[in-house]
């Protein structure tokens, strides 16, 4: 009975690490008369003596101008965590680059990176199979422990080391990625938990 508590757990916890996959992950707030602000800044610096840079930063100043006339107005984006990888690859959205670069500190090869995050979900398939044939073996609950607790503790130490204001933007982390990661957590704790204190059918 007891063995069936804590299979039945994990396999809970499972479920809501792919449900979330698929909710709000997070949010970014893009200032349109920043964002103006740092392009015409980027430009003076890369049209710097070129014949064109007088019109350019003529034009972009204008237009800089004409949304200070209007107000700051705010753009705001949602993603989830199945979405980020998408719009990473097909580089529509730089809020989506600003999210996926909160979970990879470099961002060489952030488009292959990216697709890592497809693994959360997939993982938590494993652990239900893991769960289910934890059952039998010690060998499987060691396996639900190792998961939850590198992807928890990698996941937490990313987010507490991440400036989530840029001068452009700001982004809210949203509840899916919480409960990923809590969900991870709880995987790691109820597997120790279990080996310590369950009994097996057969244990290795």
């Amino acid at each position: 009975m007891r063995n069936a508590i804590f299979s039945g757990l994990i396999i809970v916890l499972s479920l809501v690490v792919i449900v979330s996959f698929f909710t709000p992950w997070a949010k970014a707030s893009v200032s349109l008369s920043k964002a103006a602000k740092g392009i015409t800044s980027m430009a003076e610096k890369e049209f710097e003596g070129t014949p064109y840079a007088g019109k350019v930063l003529n034009f972009l100043q204008k237009a800089s101008k004409a949304i200070d006339t209007v107000g700051n107005v705010e753009v705001r984006t949602t993603v989830s965590g199945y979405d980020i990888p998408t719009l990473v690859h097909k580089k529509s959205s730089q809020s989506a680059i600003a999210m996926a670069q909160i979970f990879f500190a470099n961002t060489e090869g952030l488009e292959k990176k990216v697709m890592l995050l497809y693994l959360l979900p997939l993982f938590g398939v494993i652990c239900v199979f893991f769960a289910l044939l934890g059952l039998r073996s010690r060998l499987w609950i060691a396996g639900t422990a190792i998961i939850g607790g590198i992807i928890s503790i990698g996941g937490f130490y990313s987010l507490s080391r991440t400036n989530f204001s840029g001068e452009q933007y700001q982004i809210i982390l949203l509840n899916g990625v919480w409960y990923t990661l809590y969900a991870y957590l709880f995987i790691c704790i109820f597997s120790i938990v279990w080996l310590a204190i369950g009994q097996n059918r057969k244990d290795i």
